[in-house]
Parts: C-alpha cells; structure tokens; sequence
C-alpha cells in the first residue's frame, strides 16, 4: 500500500506541532510574569512630614499646615487632605483618586512642598516626603536583638533604598550622641553663654573643601577625633569646654521600647508605596536583612503571597485533573476526551502570556479567573465532539460571547472597579476565546486524523418512543409552574435586602491593637506597667509572633497568628490580659467579624467645641441608640506653664523676648545643635546635644528661680523679669478636608450596619450645631459602599448585555426571555445560601453571579438551537434535552469542578475564595437544575407526532 504524502494527510501533525509550539513559546515568555496577592490598588497617598523643634501645635498649624494644605489642594487629582499637627512635628497626608499616577503626583507635591520651604521659618526642618498612607498596614516587619550593635539611621537608610518602600517605621533602637551638660550658672559666672559654647565647637570641629580650575580639590579637615578632644577646645580667655561642662558619650534618650515575644528588641516595619509590587518589595526587603546578624523576620506579607499562590495554583491542578477524569467518564471515549482536555493547557498558556502583555499580574484574582476557565473550556470541546453540525459551533459561539460580554459593563466602570476585577474579567474572557480558536481551528483535524466515529447521537428527527417519566413529569409540572416565579421573586427579595461587606485578607493572618494611656504617661510609666502583662501574649494558644512598641502615653502591638488561628479566642484572651494593666485602654482598629467600626468625624474652627460636640453626639448614641462601644480618637490635654515677660523690664534692659526663649529653650530642652562625624561609631556620626546640668528635673520653682543673661550683660532670675500661669493647650490638633476635626468610632453589629448609618446620620442631622461646624457619618465606609453599589449596577448591566446577545441571536423575544429565565434561577442558590448560613455577600461574591448569569444562558442556548426550524412542544424539548444532556452535564459538572478545589482546607487565600467559588458552584448547579424544571414545565408533554420543518 502506498503511503499517502499529501498535505492534507499532514494538515493534523503540521497543526499539532504549531500548537506545542505556540504553547512553549507563550510559557517561555510569561514565565517573568509579577506575583500578586490582590490587584496592587493600594491607597493612592502621599505623606509630608515636617519638623519644627521647640513650637507647639497651635503654631505648626498656623506657619506650616494651613498654608501647605492650601497650596496642595491645586494639584490634579486629589480626593481629599487630613493631617495632625503635633508638638515639634506635622503629618499631611494627600489622598489622590484611583485615577492619579502616583509618581507624577509625587513630583507635583514635591514641587509645592519645596516652594513653599523656602519661606517657612528659619527653623524648620526640610519636609520628608513618603509614598504611603501613614496609617497603612506593614508588609514586612523585622525583629533585630537589642545588644546589636547598629543604629536607627543605618536601618532606616537600608531599608529605604529598596524599590517600593513607602514608610519605615524604627521602634527601640539605640543612637549614641555626644551630650555636652553645663551649668548656666557657672556659665554666667565665668562670664561665657551658651552660644559661645555652641561656636566654639563648630569653629573646631568642621570639614570644608573648595575647588580651583585645573587643579585638585582641596579638603580642610579640622574635626576632633575623641570625647577628650572635644573638652580640649578652647572657649573664652584661658578656658576650655570641659572647664565649664561636662561631656561623654551615651544613648540618646528612648523615644520608644520595642518588645518581640516579651523580649526587648528593635522593630523595622516597612508599608509599600501605594502603588508597588509586595512580592517583590519584600523580596527586596529579605534581601537587605540578610546581612543583619541575629535577625528574625516576624512578618513578611509577600512570603504569605508566594505561598498563598503555590496553594491556589496546586488547587488549580487538581482542578484540572478533575476537570479531565471527568470529562473521560462521562463521555467514555478516551480519544477524544483526551483532545478536549488538551484545551486546558493550550487555553492556560495562552492567557498567562496575554496576562502579561497588558501588564497584568498573577494575583488570587486572576488565578481565580483561570481556576474558573479550566472548567469551562471543556464545554466548547464537548459540544462540538458531541455534535460536529453548524448548529452546534453556532451555539459555542453565542455561548462564549454571551459569557465575555457579561464583563463589558466593567469598562465604563470606576478606576478602582477596573483596577480589582479587570485581571478575572480578562483571564476569563482570554480563556474562553483560546478556547473557541482550538475548538474551531485546531481540534476538527485532531479528531479527523483518529479513527472512530463520533458515536451514537441522538437525532432530533428519531420517531422514537415516548419519554420515560412523562406521568411523573406531568404531575409535578403545575407546581413546577407555580414554584418558577415564586423562586424568581424570592432572587428579587433576597437580593433588593442583601447586605454587601468587605473582609480585608489582611486579617486572616496577623490583627493589630493599641493601648492607650492617659496624658502625661511617660516611656517608663508605661514600660513598668505593660510590658510583664504584654509578655504573656506571645504564650497565648495560635499566637505565632508578637511584638509591641512602647511609646509615651500609648502601645502599639501586632499580633501574628499560626495558621488557622481563632482571632475571636486570642482576642478574648488579649482583653483578659491587658486588663491586669493599670488606667490602660485597649482599642481594636480592625473589628471582629461581628461588628464594625464606624467613624463620625465633626469640622469646624475650635478643637474645645469640636470635642464637646461629640462628647454630646456620644451621649445621644449611647442613651438612644443603645450603642456603648463609642472610642474618642484625642485626648484630654495636660495644663502647660505660660511664661508673660515684664515688656518694660526688658525693654530697659535692652533685651530682645527671643533671646531669652533661645537661652530657655536651649538649656532645659537640650536641642541638637551639631554633628560630630566620626568613623568610630557604626552610624558614622553622633549628634551634638547641649543640656543644662538639671535639665529634664527642674520643678517650677526652679524654673522661676534660674538665672538668664540679659541684653546689657547683667543677669537676673526669671521671676524677676516673668510671671508664670497654667492654662489649658488644645493637643494635637486634625485637619480633614483642610478643617479643624475630632473623631470618635462607634462599634455597631455587621448584620445591622445600614440601619446603624441611617440611625447615626438621622441623629447627627438633628443635632443644634453652632455655625460651622458639622458631622460626617461614616465617611470611609460609605466611600468603599459607594463601590460595592457600582458593582451592583454592574452585574444589571451585565444581565442587559446578555439579553441584547440573546436577542441578535434568536431574533425572537420569546426565546431571549426564556434564557433569561435562568438568570434570576441560577442565583437563588447562591443567595439562599448567603442568607440562611448569615453570611454578607463580599465583591468576590458580585463577581460570581456576574459571571454565573453569562455561564446559566448557555444551557438554554444549546437547547433552543437544536429546536430551530422545529415546532416546540414537550416531545420535542425531551428529545432536545436528551441529546443534549451530556454535554449540558459535563459543561456544568466540569465548570463546579474546576472551581471547588479552592475551597480546600488548608488553602491561606480561602477567606477571598470562598465566597467567589461558592457562588459560581452554586449558580452553575442551580442553572442545570432549574433548565430541564422550567422547560418540563412550560413545555407539556405531547403524544401526538412531531413535524419537521428541517
């Protein structure tokens, strides 16, 4: 026999070849493709913080706040402004819509910032700009013993090198500086002031250089080389710094205390720019800590990334291996089954690749797209298998565009809806089109060239005999008919009443809390009242890590639990514990999974009156609303000391009033007025600090008791010259929206939440509020509401382009409408389930019944093709069904199998998967039940002969 050369012979192996070759080509080039664990939408902010050493809050606000925030308000982009003005310091942060590229606008604040630098007074610092909300969550924290012998800067300096850091944050770490303590009296006696001091030093202890055309730089460098070098700087006629002062080298005073498993130590916690990458920041953040000795790495948010998507991608091959069991079982040839799955990788390849092309990442979403697809490009091969006509590559063609163009709507959608569902939306769409070019291009000559044919089908034409069942089908068909709309209107009724909440991931792994302290509660007060109690929790069942940093007035913990650790339980034995811990307060930032926390911030011109607004606000609450969880986010302030000069005195003593505020600040606050560098020390430098000798313990009779020099050169004491009284300061003081704010949190059950913000908005709207002031009722929730609504409107509009697909194909309404039947059907399952488990449904859940609504037609369109050019009746419509029953059960089983293995135990990423992957398991099961329910029951079982119009 002679072997057949001819092309058409080769057309199969030539096509199977260009597809491994396609395949290996697209993983080859997608191999590079980012990780993610959500869509990197982070917070787009930007943080400027100020320093003004030796001004109070009053003051930051009037010479730096209100003008910075006035000149910021003009760039592009801007969603809103808040800010703090502290004693010495200002934090503004610029919170810019979904919209805004960060790097420019990063560029814009800068240039406003700069600006406006240069006339702001002589002694503020020069403004730090960060990519990242203040307030926002760590991604990696690191651990560091105490005894090592490393600074804050050089931390800090390393860290911050790493692409994508936004704010690093250094809690109990050591700095050395050079501490040079006086005694104003024996300067006054020895006829010497402060500055002299001060000049001395930096007329000594310099390094300058300047540079000649065609010659080499020259460098002067004067600068003292020990301690004892610095006490031997001459100071006055026959005298020497250490004459008059006392000089060594010590700790700075602590800021903070740093507590890891109740052990001290330094804490490094790193949060992203809004916009950066976590796997590979934190990877960049593993690699600078390696050469840290003994250094623990307490949190690294994108190791748990990496591993949460090793996990969902093994759930994904085990999907797919269902997916392909299955599929051979159900259509018992091997062949053609094996065929079928080869959809899958060819499918998975290309879409990764196409991924990466848009510059898309491979996040929990996307991967939840390809779980999602795995299963359902099974369907395209099974139809076409089972029925290679042009009926049946019609119908996989308005199957697959009928599914894409449920996610349309999200083009015309908000940036952030964009930026959170466009991964599924195109990972889904792109699989589903690979799909449709295998069935149509690639597997016909696959088949073709195997041997076999395509077994017995069921003709629609076959005068076979009546249906088996068609008494039992007739019986139940009434209640059938009764039941369809009864189920449709309870879909209405559970969705119109369906409460949409959002779970942050975060919280699965790690929760944080505070305790807060009252007013005037020092680093030691607080070290000797939290830290024996807070060494307990690291011993707490399913807690894995804890660390806390002590700060004045206030401790900062982050809890880290094993995996599958019950929050509730640790918690709970969290509150027993700090409860052993004197006039301390614990506040839960992230609430429970029973209550939410809902923010009520009021504006207006005086910080005094806004706090009594809401200390009334919160008796209304609490007496009517019956709500006792109410959290004030300030304080009461502490009285201050006012010093009033006597203007005659020293106006007769020719003595300027700033004079004497540098001379009192610089003795009692021991302000930096220099550097030594040195390479002696691991920093490379220490600052220069002045103190008087008692400086820190002076009482208020020694205040009024000391003497200062005056401008005739005398000296007096200060109550000759002032009288001192105490009055109240305001605190910090909040700007939102460029207005004075206090805000207070009021916890509420999350099954009542809409009720609670009417209930809250009602009462605040009939508040008697003085002129210019007013209340804004859960700002930040209502904000992340508004998007969830979005996504509503989305899933209608969604519906509507389905029905238009319908409608162009069919060309009949009755038709349309009965595929659109199974629609509303398809989500009762789904939406039952939400409501007897009491359970909210997330945006992962929207996502599902968007895409379920685009999966539940297709059943109906591959029935309602077979039946064109056919009289529908119930003969008909059985035999329909019948032949096309495999390939209804397989699209469906196939779709719910792909999909369930991420619902496995174990599985880090379930809290997000969850709900997404029950929806569609549900909706696709409730789709292939209710189809054969509601064409049994509209269509009656006739035993009369069938015409043929074919």
């Amino acid at each position: 026999m002679e072997t057949d050369n001819s092309p058409r012979s080769l057309h199969p192996k030539r096509k199977l070849f260009l597809l491994i070759t396609l395949m290996l080509l697209s993983l080859i080039f997608s191999r590079s493709i980012d990780l993610g664990y959500l869509p990197e939408s982070g917070m787009k902010a930007i943080s400027v913080q100020i320093e003004y050493k030796g001004v109070f809050q009053e003051q930051i606000e009037r010479l730096i706040t209100s003008p910075l925030e006035n000149e910021l308000q003009s760039i592009p982009g801007i969603k809103r402004i808040s800010s703090v003005c502290e004693q010495e310091s200002a934090t503004i942060t610029i919170f810019f819509h979904d919209t805004a590229q960060l790097d420019r606008s990063y560029l814009l604040v800068r240039d406003v910032t700069e600006r406006l630098y240069a006339s702001l007074p002589e002694g503020v610092q020069r403004p730090v700009l960060l990519k990242s909300d203040m307030k926002s969550r760590p991604v990696f924290i690191l651990a560091v013993d105490y005894d090592q012998d490393i600074s804050e800067e050089e931390l800090r300096t390393r860290f911050e090198n790493v692409e994508g850091t936004g704010r690093v944050e250094i809690g109990g770490a050591p700095q050395k500086e050079v501490q040079i303590r006086f005694s104003p009296w024996l300067l006054a006696h020895c006829g010497l002031t402060l500055s002299d001091l001060n000049n001395a030093l930096g007329s000594w202890n310099l390094i300058r250089s300047w540079n000649v055309a065609n010659h080499l730089p020259a460098i002067v460098d004067s600068r003292v080389r020990s301690i004892s070098d610095i006490a031997q700087l001459p100071v006055g006629r026959n005298l020497r710094i250490g004459d008059v002062a006392d000089i060594s080298l010590d700790q700075t005073p602590r800021k903070s205390l740093a507590l890891f498993n109740g052990k001290a130590s330094i804490l490094v916690s790193v949060s992203k720019a809004g916009d950066a990458n976590s796997v590979r920041l934190c990877a960049g953040l593993r690699e600078a800590s390696k050469a840290i000795p003994n250094a623990t790495i307490v949190y690294d948010h994108g190791a748990h990334i990496e591993s949460a998507l090793k996990q969902v991608a093994i759930n994904i091959g085990i999907g797919i291996l269902a997916v392909s069991l299955l599929t051979m079982l159900i259509l018992k040839r091997a062949a053609p089954a094996l065929l079928i799955c080869l959809n899958i990788p060819f499918s998975l390849v290309i879409t990764i690749a196409g991924l990466k092309v848009f510059g898309f990442s491979l996040d929990i979403m996307t991967l939840s797209g390809l779980a999602v697809g795995t299963g359902m490009v099974i369907d395209a091969g099974v139809v076409f298998v089972e029925d290679e006509s042009h009926y049946s590559r019609y119908s996989i063609l308005v199957s697959g565009i009928s599914t894409i163009s449920v996610f349309l709507p999200l083009i015309f959608a908000p940036h952030s809806l964009q930026t959170a569902y466009a991964g599924i939306a195109l990972s889904i769409s792109m699989m589903i089109t690979a799909s449709m070019l295998y069935v149509f291009f690639i597997l016909p000559d696959l088949l073709a060239s195997m041997e076999g044919d395509k077994g017995n089908q069921v003709k629609i034409e076959e005068k076979s005999s009546p249906m088996k069942g068609h008494a039992i089908i007739s019986r139940i068909r009434l209640p059938v008919i009764i039941a369809l709309p009864l189920i449709c209107l309870a879909v209405f009724y559970l969705a119109a009443g369906m409460q949409i909440q959002e779970s942050d991931p975060a919280e699965q792994e790690s929760f944080r809390f505070y305790l807060e302290f009252p007013p005037g509660a020092n680093l030691d007060m607080v070290q000797s009242r939290a830290s024996g109690p807070l060494s307990r929790i690291s011993s707490i069942a399913g807690v894995k890590f804890f660390s806390a940093t002590l700060k004045p007035e206030r401790v900062e913990a982050s809890v880290h639990l094993v995996p599958g650790g019950d929050h509730y339980s640790v918690r709970s034995a969290i509150q027993n514990v700090t409860r052993a811990i004197p006039e301390a307060f614990l506040y839960f930032p992230e609430k429970g999974a029973e209550d939410q926390s809902l923010s009520i911030i009021t504006t207006g011109p005086e910080t005094e009156r806004l706090k009594a607004i809401n200390a009334d606000l919160a008796k209304r609450i609490q007496a009517e609303l019956g709500y006792d969880d109410i959290v004030f986010h300030y304080k009461e302030v502490l009285p201050t000391n006012y010093l009033s000069f006597d203007s005659d005195y020293l106006t007769l003593s020719s003595t300027l009033p700033i004079s004497l505020y540098n001379y009192l600040f610089s003795s009692l606050s021991g302000p930096v007025t220099g550097k030594w560098y040195t390479p002696l020390l691991p920093q490379g430098y220490a600052d220069i600090r002045f103190f008087a000798s008692q400086a820190g313990g002076y009482s208020t009779k020694q205040l009024l008791s000391m003497t200062v020099p005056l401008g005739n050169g005398s000296y007096t004491r200060v109550d000759s010259i002032a009288t001192l009284d105490k009055r109240q300061e305001t605190g910090n003081i909040y700007h939102f929206g460029r207005e004075r704010s206090a805000t207070m949190s009021v916890s509420v059950p999350r099954d009542a939440i809409k009720d609670a913000i009417e209930h809250l908005r009602l009462l605040s709207d009939a508040s008697d509020y003085p002129t210019g002031y007013r209340s804004y009722v859960a700002p930040y929730y209502l904000e992340t509401a508004r998007q969830q609504q979005q996504l509503i409107l989305v899933l209608v509009l969604s519906t509507a382009c389905v029905f238009i697909v319908l409608m162009f194909h069919f060309e009949k309404i009755t038709s349309t409408l009965l595929c659109m039947l199974q629609i509303p059907l398809s989500f009762s399952l789904p939406l039952i389930y939400f409501f007897l488990s009491h359970r909210a449904v997330d945006s992962a859940a929207l996502i599902g019944l968007i895409l379920v609504g685009g999966i539940a037609v297709n059943n109906g369109v591959l029935v309602l093709n077979e039946l064109k050019g056919i009289e529908k009746n119930g003969r008909t419509i059985g035999l329909a069904l019948r032949k096309k029953s495999p390939s209804i059960i397989i699209s469906s089983l196939t779709t719910i199998a792909g999909i369930i293995p991420l619902l496995f135990k174990g599985n880090q990423s379930q809290a997000i998967l969850a709900s997404f992957s029950l929806t569609i398991a549900l909706g696709v099961g409730a789709s292939m039940l209710f189809l054969y329910l509601s064409f049994f029951a509209l269509f009656p079982i006739s035993h009369r002969p069938t015409s043929h119009r074919r």
